[in-house]
């Protein structure tokens, strides 16, 4: 976090999209939804400020060498289709079984109504997908790694592998997304959203986006609803150098989020934090294990954590395994002086982190009262430097930790 890193980078890639829809109206005119799979803007972009967006989208680029614009038919659907993917497949196919599969994620996408399910067969796919106004709430749509490793591959040339904004009811599930240089999943303004058994790895190394701070994600969750995140590796995620002036990266990136989960996974080895849940409301965070995160920024004078709660209110934080980070194994603040309450931390470990429990800015030299914070069974201890770290005020009111 720069002291305020509120996300600005996602919402930038949010107006880059606005890009995308006005060259895709044919699309969007053939079913009231549209897909876009391609490449990422390289530049421009908006900075979100209090009050609203300032700046403009007229200096982005788009490579066209990977788009294609699909007229998406994803309205309802009585009989829910079943389409393949392969390696070996052939995009001019009917794509409903092994031996007709499509070549390209895109083309399934192409071909998709909600409620359907495309099946991705073991193979790398070289493509930045975007899904954008999709989905029907009564039917969940699933898009599933099956028979083995499907893996979306950046080749270290694209920004995203999977982009979903406005979506709802989706499954992303059993698929390995590494090598792109800012994020490798995300979903944005999208309600009912799983995303299961991923494998994400080695993305935000080289943020493109740098006009928008963005850091580099993994997992990228903003200002969605009932979004769960659950059973999946993410580790080695965020700047590749390291360097003094770029942000740190995060694992799995939560920001906004209301009603959601974050279970059973492993974050770690990233350089940044490995789990932050942002100004977010009745976020379960449950048994998952954060470990060896390089979390020290402190060129920009602050540290991430192994996870770090900052600003929203219920927040529960239990039975996860914190260990070995390089920095906070939890870190919770209330940076922006937004009055946060009610967090929960019970049932943890947290151990041979640079700090066990680091908590500052709720006007303080002891824990915050149980109205904003409830600590109970958790195991801190054989941390580094010292087991708790609490700092009253770094920005004393009225004014918040803010450039």
């Amino acid at each position: 976090m720069s002291i305020s890193r509120k996300h600005v980078a996602v919402l930038g890639i949010i107006a880059a999209a606005a890009f995308f829809v006005g060259l895709g109206r044919l699309a969007l005119s053939f079913g009231g939804y549209g897909m876009l799979s391609g490449s990422y803007p390289q530049g421009g972009g908006g900075r979100r400020r209090p009050g609203g967006w300032v700046g403009r989208t007229s200096e982005m680029t788009f490579t066209s060498a990977f788009a294609t614009y699909f007229p998406v038919m994803l309205g309802g659907n009585d009989e829910h289709s079943v389409y393949y993917v392969s390696s070996q497949g052939n995009d001019n196919s009917s794509g409903r079984t092994n031996e007709t599969a499509f070549r390209t994620i895109g083309r399934a996408l192409e071909a998709v109504r909600s409620g359907d399910t495309v099946l991705v067969l073991p193979g790398i796919y070289t493509e930045a997908l975007t899904l954008e106004n999709v989905g029907n709430s009564n039917v969940p749509t699933t898009i599933r790694g099956e028979g083995g490793v499907a893996v979306l591959d950046g080749q270290r040339t694209m920004t995203i592998g999977l982009w979903c904004e406005d979506c709802t009811d989706f499954t992303f599930e059993n698929l390995e997304i590494r090598n792109y240089s800012d994020i490798g999943i995300g979903v944005s303004l999208s309600s009912n959203i799983t995303m299961r058994n991923l494998e994400v790895h080695h993305n935000g190394y080289d943020a493109q986006l740098v006009g928008w701070e963005i850091e580099g994600y993994g997992i990228s969750v903003d200002e969605c609803q009932k979004v769960t995140v659950e059973n999946s590796e993410v580790y080695r995620n965020g700047p590749q150098p390291q360097l003094p002036d770029r942000l740190m990266g995060t694992g799995i990136d939560v920001y906004m989020c209301t009603d959601c989960i974050i279970r059973n996974n492993q974050s770690h080895d990233n350089i940044g934090g490995g789990i932050l849940v942002e100004d977010s409301i009745n976020v379960l965070v449950e048994r998952n294990e954060v470990f060896s995160n390089d979390l020290d920024a402190s060129a920009e004078e602050y540290w991430d954590g192994g996870i770090w709660i900052d600003g929203g209110h219920h927040v529960t934080v239990r039975n996860n395994v914190f260990r070995n980070n390089l920095g906070p194994g939890i870190q919770i603040s209330n940076e922006d002086h937004q009055q946060p309450h009610d967090y929960v931390l019970e049932d943890n470990i947290i151990t041979e982190n640079y700090y066990g429990v680091y908590i500052w800015n709720f006007g303080t030299s002891g824990f915050p009262p149980e109205s904003i914070l409830r600590m109970s069974n958790n195991q801190i201890f054989g941390n580094t430097v010292q087991d708790v770290w609490i700092v009253p005020w770094d920005c004393p009111p009225p004014d918040p930790c803010d450039d």
